[in-house]
């Protein structure tokens, strides 16, 4: 290990997310025989913080916490590590501070991943942040072309940014591993949703935020279920917006088509039980979801935004504008009563997957910037 180059990770906190979920998954596979990786996490609690547990792991305070003496924890942890290269995760104070902290104690490499906004009006940094871009970064990982050039657009330099794609454990995700104790595919859609197998199953995954406008689907499933009755609507994850989506389903007319799964402790899992995958999100980075439903060879119905249409293609999906329940409806509907196309885009969708965004291509992207920049700067 003394030969590894030191990299140290930054995040703000590991909450479940995509992004929480692809750095730990950088963390458990890159090459220990080049790097030797450590984790801050400004802020504990978070709900993936357990599963960080073999990894080195330094925690700025328990949720909650005061600020300023996390940064403090974070300012202690770089001076003690002395990494060869930091790696910060989204902007914000964290961000902010782990790249200064690194600049001040002449860290060679100094890269942010800016993972998508959540609004059009939100920028990807605020002016402190980008006015400390052109100093203290060697590069700016952006999760898409098209977000690519949006920081283009907001000032940030051309020649800084570098586009690294996500990708899915596509052994984990695929749509003939057998759940324990289940016996066969044919019995997902008992097993886990108590449903007959002949009943269609349009689910989606994701936190239950205003910005994956769930209220989408669910006035699309009223449009639905007019000519497949049978047809149910699942819906995995939490967030604020459960009570209201519940109420929402309830004044539709459609809560009987409709459930709720709350979190799942393994997706892949549930996602056997689906026949095709809905994404409504009015603004999206690189959707790790999509890449998970591709892998499931699940065919996809998703809004056209952000990174979307650069995972995507007529063969394996349809795509709506954004806030359009029938243009979404008649997607669905197109897929549900043609069965073979169904098929055919599920198993393009699972090829697709496994050939360009694989977990494995993932890590060897970044283990490859990482070898570039400390090359080139650590001389």
């Amino acid at each position: 290990m003394t030969d590894a180059y030191k990299v140290g990770f930054i995040i703000a906190s590991l909450n479940r997310g995509g992004t929480e979920t692809k750095l730990l998954d950088t963390l458990q596979r890159l090459d220990r025989n080049r790097f030797d990786p450590f984790l801050f996490v400004a802020k504990g609690g978070g709900e993936l913080l357990a599963e960080a547990c073999d990894q080195r792991v330094y925690v700025g305070l328990p949720a909650g916490g005061n600020s300023l003496r996390s940064l403090y924890a974070l300012w202690k942890t770089l001076r003690r590590e002395r990494p060869d290269a930091v790696w910060c995760l989204q902007g914000g104070v964290t961000g902010f501070a782990g790249r200064l902290f690194a600049r001040l104690l002449r860290v060679p490499i100094i890269i942010l991943s800016l993972h998508g906004r959540q609004s059009e009006r939100q920028p990807a940094l605020d002016w402190p942040n980008r006015l400390l871009t052109p100093f203290t970064t060697q590069r700016v990982v952006a999760v898409s072309n098209e977000y690519r050039q949006q920081l283009i657009a907001e000032g940030i330099a051309e020649s800084l940014i570098s586009v690294l794609y996500n990708g899915v454990d596509t052994a984990r995700f695929s749509p003939h591993r057998s759940p324990s104790g289940r016996g066969g595919e044919n019995s997902f859609k008992r097993a886990i949703l108590g449903i007959e197998p002949s009943h269609p199953v349009i689910g989606t995954v994701g936190n239950l935020l205003p910005v994956k406008a769930h209220e989408v689907l669910l006035k699309a499933a009223g449009r639905v279920i007019v000519q497949c009755p049978d047809a149910l609507f699942v819906l995995v994850g939490e967030g604020e917006r459960r009570a209201a989506l519940e109420r929402l389903a309830q004044a539709l007319g459609v809560s009987q088509n409709v459930r709720f799964l709350g979190r799942q402790r393994d997706v892949s899992d549930v996602m056997r039980a689906f026949d095709l995958f809905a994404l409504t999100s009015n603004s999206e980075g690189c959707p790790n979801v999509i890449l998970e439903a591709m892998a499931s060879e699940l065919p996809v119905v998703s809004t056209r935004v952000g990174g979307v249409p650069e995972l995507v293609d007529d063969e394996v999906s349809i795509l709506v504008p954004p806030q359009d329940d029938v243009a979404l409806a008649q997607a669905i509907l197109q897929l549900l009563t043609d069965p073979a196309r169904r098929q055919a885009m599920g198993e393009a969708a699972r090829r697709r997957a496994v050939e360009r965004f694989s977990i494995e291509a993932m890590i060897r992207a970044r283990e490859a910037l990482l070898m570039e920049l400390l090359v080139k700067y650590r001389a």
